[in-house]
């Protein structure tokens, strides 16, 4: 099953281990929209809910911001419903960019400190 915008495509493969193998091809430009993660979630929610999460980039043309966006709304859903996701499978520029986006959100601020 697969959801696409103009360049980007979402698609979904429920292994016989029970892993949700998420397919990332395309072109990911924010410009062009972002394709529905709807298939993901109606996974999620079944009767029968898959026991991982991994990302599989085949073939990932290029991307931008577009791919982390999409990536962090399956990673939140996954979170809610204590499903692990494994983002082995992402280019290492996008893995890098969603760790540091982790480091700063996560940062504790001092009492009364106003974020910049």
């Amino acid at each position: 099953m697969t959801a696409a915008t103009d360049g980007a495509e979402i698609g979904v493969q429920l292994g016989a281990d029970r892993i949700l193998r998420v397919h990332l091809r395309g072109t990911w430009h924010l410009g062009d929209g972002l394709p529905s993660t709807e298939l993901v979630e109606q996974a999620l929610r079944s009767a029968d809910p898959p026991r991982a999460v991994s990302f599989e980039p085949a073939p990932l043309l290029s991307w931008d911001t577009s791919l982390l966006l999409a990536v962090r709304r399956v990673d939140g859903v996954c979170r809610a419903r204590g499903v692990s996701v494994a983002l082995d499978g992402l280019p290492a520029g996008a893995r890098r960019l969603l760790a540091l986006a982790d480091a700063v959100r996560e940062k504790p601020r001092p009492p009364g400190m106003r974020p910049t």
